[in-house]
């Protein structure tokens, strides 16, 4: 039952005072169940550092150990309907793991807790109104410190909102002046760094007393530190009780209404997977378009990192999930007042309050200046909206050297009162030593009134023109316009990796003089297109966002690299022209996306799938040899294996057949059987000579991975064996199918791991297989199981079923999803196929329960929601598969193999050259059970574990019939297993 008290009159509390209105529970409390911290103390300060000083002036929340927890309230309640409390925050003596992380952080609170003065919800790791024991009653403003200084407002230990990241930093050990005005009906929060100047105001709508039950209520402090520690200090508290604001009067408060869905393009959230290493980006694309308009808010890697504070401003090209620097090209950003051009006078700190993004549109507020900032894109050209402030000049700067890479020249001129082009040559991805160039030309839609160049810190108004060699200071320009009550400037961008007149013929093909909200509603449309080809039915609204999010993840890259008019640069740096009605394609993050996304493109995008293995024949043709990882017309020769091989390969034996497979059969084979030759830019298989003189490759001859390039291989030559045979090509056949094998020779039948050895032939020791030794980017444990084509003769190297689902149980028995050791690694490709390997052994059952825990354990609609780098759609695709209910564990192989689907119905609306015009459907209606019960495919029972491919392309229903209970005996028989080499 709810009190009501009387209001009292206003007053102040100054931190003077402290010493009689606040409390401050035991430092170093013992928090790891709550019973040492108990009710605060009346008794002061406590021994040690934490609580109040001798002098009554100074609150300590946390001293810089681990594991800290205080609190300080005044012990008497206070008057909550209308207040206004500050004080001055100061976070220094930054310790613990990823220093100079922080402690987690602090908050200030209004409570009236059954429970009494009890200020944390769980350990130093937690700091507070959260977990599993919430203060009830209560409304906490949180400031977290730690991974990215952060603020929300907690109901009961319920966010209000998702959370923002204060671009005020609390870990920059400047004293933050921190101002919270409660009006009756908003709580408003100003920080302000007194050392930078740094302001950031966030305003919630609250009803504060029907939140803790009455007008009047404790009101405190609360801090904590976990691993990464901080001394948390607060001084100068100041709290007053004041009037409510007549509601008339009160500051409007625009809230953001619930997220509405109305067709498959509305459940895609392009923020999910920005943090977390997911490395994708928010910012506006289409699918698979060359433009990746997107903000910056740091230099290096992908660009955007959802816990960053500020925006260094937007740039056209970008690689989503990657793992390295990349692209960042075409730089640009909006400010007011006089022109700054140094990265510090033009970054500003935003709001993830103030920002949005949806399939083809990304907008922000920029906190600093104002300026509101839309963005869109077609597939060649972006647009850019800036409306700004009224009253202030207006400018746009186009830094044209900054990029998220090494920049080797660039160049940018202003053209008349409405028009900047340039270029910028920047390298290739990962470090490689190649370079690309992208021309841009840049069109307004009203004529600028100033404009000028820079280049380093000198300024030159009335410049037209500027260029930067490799070494030289960075350049850009900048236009400016007047003040005026309202101005809002449309920049139209159009882009081309061959030349100026490609950029502007892009330009003026896709964008002419559309507005804005004309361009924007079109790429929106082209997302609808693109992902209806999956028509999931029923699951929960999340399930929904995180398969469409997936999928138009999936739908990202490769690349378009053609201009509209068909011209591209190849590699042998000349210009080409693409065969009418087709595309050229860049950007293949091949190591990672022949596992599954090349299965889903070859499924979904059959016609596209064609012209991207198209692109890699001419590659070949064109630079003479067939990369692992090219980027535009690059190579990068990052990763291993020959993956490309497998993409083709995917391809060619899924039906598609509309490319070159003569040009690319000669290069796929080149690759597996012959050394690159030296000083040219490719690398080919490394040590392919030894590894056929050995049938491995020795760990004393290889610096990279040798166990890993061993593997990676022997798929490679798998896959081309299964192409061989279809060319009729059986001697090619039969040697590479023995070469596919060579894997097994690494296989140590004492330790059952596969395990590096020397050219000697003896084994490489000590050995752990907890370690990287011999393995790339992962461990023994990750690379026992990479032998998808031969997984009948993996389980015969264990020794039998047994003895592999033993060591499968084991590798899953992880207390929590983990980057490296002897667990499963979600986060990363090198055992993607391993919970789908149960299928193989007799136990399909378990590949039923694990695939649905992952999904749970790991895909979320949250920043952080995609695990490990997403790498142009690759864990992406995982998802996708794995909730449709089938999964390509030899993506090669035309064979899937069953999982339990997680929507009621899955509808696949096939293109040519398959079925075009026929569906394929997946029914499950029971989809909230996980158990396979049994299948039928058509009208007849299906007592596999697989399916094939052919099922899927010529259309047809599968049904799926899941229970609650264990069905140990279905699809469990030796005859039903997935067809395997070693079979």
């Amino acid at each position: 039952m709810h009190k009501h008290f009387a209001q009292s009159a206003s007053f102040a509390l100054p931190l003077l005072a402290v010493a009689i209105l606040f409390t401050t529970a035991p430092a170093r409390a013992d928090v790891s169940g709550l019973s040492g911290l108990g009710p605060a103390t009346t008794n002061g300060a406590s021994e040690s550092a934490q609580g109040l000083d001798a002098d009554r002036r100074i609150l300590t929340l946390t001293d810089g150990g681990r594991q800290e927890a205080t609190s300080a309230f005044a012990p008497t309640p206070q008057p909550i309907r209308a207040f206004t409390a500050s004080f001055t925050y100061r976070a220094s003596e930054f310790g613990g793991p990823g220093a100079p992380g922080g402690g987690d952080g602090f908050a200030f609170v209004i409570q009236n807790d059954p429970r009494g003065v009890k200020a944390l919800g769980g350990t130093g790791n937690s700091f507070g109104y959260g977990g599993d024991a919430p203060i009830r009653r209560s409304v906490a403003v949180r400031f977290g410190i730690f991974g990215g200084s952060s603020e929300d407002v907690a109901v009961n230990g319920t966010p209000e909102s998702a959370g923002d990241v204060a671009p005020v930093d609390l870990r920059g050990g400047h004293p933050v002046q921190i101002t919270l005005a409660y009006d009756g009906g908003a709580l408003t929060e100003t920080l302000h760094d007194l050392t930078t100047g740094d302001t950031f105001t966030e305003t919630h709508a609250l009803n504060i007393p029907a939140a803790v039950g009455g007008d009047i209520a404790l009101v405190g402090l609360t801090g904590a530190s976990g691993d990464a520690t901080a001394r948390q200090i607060i001084t100068l508290f100041t709290f007053h009780a004041r009037p409510p604001v007549p509601l008339s009067q009160r500051k409007h408060i625009a809230v953001k209404p619930p997220k509405t869905f109305t067709n498959h393009a509305s459940y895609v959230d392009p923020f999910i997977g920005t943090t977390a290493g997911g490395n994708t980006y928010p910012g506006a694309v289409v699918p698979f378009g060359m433009v990746q308009f997107s903000p910056d808010t740091r230099a290096g890697g992908i660009g955007y990192e959802y816990g960053d504070r500020s925006i260094e401003g937007f740039s056209l090209t970008h690689m989503s999930g990657v793992g390295c620097d990349d692209y960042g090209d075409v730089f640009l950003t909006a400010t007011t007042g006089p022109v700054k051009t140094a990265i510090a006078d033009y970054a500003s700190p935003f709001s993830h309050r103030h920002e949005s993004a949806s399939p083809g549109y990304y907008g922000v507020t920029l906190t600093r200046s104002g300026v509101v900032v839309d963005l869109t894109a077609t597939t060649h050209a972006g647009v850019a909206r800036f409306t700004f402030p009224a009253g202030q000049a207006a400018n746009i700067l186009v830094p044209i050297s900054h990029t998220l890479t090494y920049t080797k020249g660039a160049e940018v001129r202003v053209v008349g009162d409405r028009e900047i082009v340039g270029q910028v040559a920047s390298r290739s991805f990962c470090g490689a030593n190649q370079f690309y160039t992208v021309y841009f030309v840049m069109k307004l839609d009203q004529p600028f009134q100033s404009f000028g160049t820079f280049a380093g810190p000198t300024r030159t108004d009335g410049s037209r023109s500027v260029a930067q060699a490799e070494k030289q200071p960075a350049v850009g320009a900048y236009v400016g316009y007047p003040a005026a009550a309202h101005r809002v400037v449309t920049a139209r961008i159009g882009i081309s990796f061959v030349d100026s007149a490609g950029a502007r013929a892009n330009l003026e093909r896709e964008v002419g003089t559309r507005g804005f909200d004309d361009i924007r509603n079109r790429a929106a449309a082209d997302w609808e297109s693109e992902l209806k080809v999956a028509d999931v039915t029923g699951g929960t609204n999340d399930q929904r966002s995180v398969f469409y999010t997936a999928l138009y993840h999936c739908l990202l890259m490769p690349n378009i690299f053609s201009d509209v008019d068909g011209r591209y640069l190849g590699f042998d740096g000349k210009v080409h022209r693409a065969e009418a009605g087709h595309a050229v394609y860049a950007n293949y993050s091949g190591w990672d996306i022949y596992r599954n996304e090349a299965s889903l493109l070859a499924l979904l995008e059959p016609a596209r799938m064609q012209d991207m293995c198209q692109s890699i024949v001419l590659m070949y043709a064109q630079g003479g040899w067939i990369d692992r990882w090219p980027q535009a017309n690059t190579y990068t020769n990052v990763m291993c294996g020959s993956p490309l091989t497998s993409f083709m390969a995917t391809a060619w034996n899924y039906g598609l057949h509309g490319f070159d497979m003569k040009t690319a059969y000669e290069g796929m084979l080149k690759d597996a059987t012959r050394p690159a030759p030296l000083n040219r830019p490719y690398a080919g298989e490394s040590n392919v000579v030894l590894l056929d003189k050995l049938g491995y490759i020795p760990d004393d001859k290889e610096g990279y991975g040798s166990v890993s390039q061993t593997e990676e291989d022997c798929y490679a030559y798998s896959a081309l064996a299964l192409v061989s045979e279809s060319l009729g090509k059986s001697g090619d056949a039969t040697l590479l199918r023995k070469r596919a094998l060579y894997y097994r020779n690494l296989f140590d039948p004492e330790t059952k791991f596969l395990r590096p050895r020397l050219a000697d032939g003896t084994w490489y020791g000590p050995f752990d297989p907890t370690q990287e030794h011999g393995f790339v980017e992962g461990t023994g444990w990750h690379y026992r199981w990479l032998a998808p084509h031969d997984v009948a003769g993996l389980i015969t190297l264990f020794g039998g079923d047994t003895d592999f689902n033993d060591a499968l149980d084991r590798f899953f028995a992880y207390p929590k999803p983990t980057w490296s050791g002897q667990f499963y690694n979600p986060y990363n490709e090198t055992d993607l196929q391993a919970p789908f390997l149960y299928d193989y052994s007799g136990a399909p059952y378990k590949t039923q329960v694990l695939v649905r825990k992952l999904l749970a354990e790991v895909y979320k609609t949250t920043p952080d929601g995609i695990p490990g780098n997403d790498d142009c759609g690759t864990m992406s695709a995982w998802a996708v598969f794995s909730m449709l209910g089938f999964y390509p564990t030899d993506p090669v192989r035309p064979a899937f193999e069953l999982c339990s689907p997680v929507f009621p119905k899955a509808v696949l609306h096939l293109s040519a050259p398959y079925a075009a015009g026929k569906t394929f459907t997946v029914s499950a209606p029971a989809s909230d059970n996980v158990y396979i019960q049994s299948v039928s495919l058509g009208h007849e029972a299906h007592n596999r574990p697989w399916i094939a491919q052919s099922a899927i392309s010529q259309g047809g229903t599968l049904t799926v019939h899941l229970g609650p209970t264990l069905n140990t005996l279905w699809g469990a028989t030796p005859a039903a297993r997935p067809p395997s080499l070693g079979k």
